[in-house]
């Protein structure tokens, strides 16, 4: 599904850095392919793996890290919300209810 892709290259989402083990998108660059936009993909995902996507980057980010603050964890989804769910507007309920059974 995903192939690697340079993080300058990621006009159409605004992020510094493409998240450790994320190859799930579709992405297509205007300067690499020579088309008028870019274009970033993502199928929609479950909770448990956007968290399990969120923890193994910070993870990589802190290898000698064995645990993260919750508040820690929401700070990365709210950081990276566009990029992890493009399209959708965030909320309190998207952050916190969306994860309770």
């Amino acid at each position: 599904m995903g192939v690697s892709v340079e993080s300058g290259c990621v006009l159409s989402v605004r992020i510094d850095r493409l998240m450790a083990g994320d190859v799930f998108y579709i992405y297509r660059c205007r300067g690499c392919t020579g088309g008028e936009t870019d274009c970033f993909e993502r199928p929609t995902l479950s909770w448990s793996f956007l968290a399990q996507l969120v923890l193994y980057d910070m993870h990589m980010e802190n290898p000698g890290t064995s645990y993260f603050k919750t508040k820690d964890i929401l700070a990365r989804f709210e950081t990276y919300w566009d990029y992890l769910r493009p399209g959708i507007a965030m909320s309190l309920t998207h952050l916190f209810c969306d994860f309770m059974p």
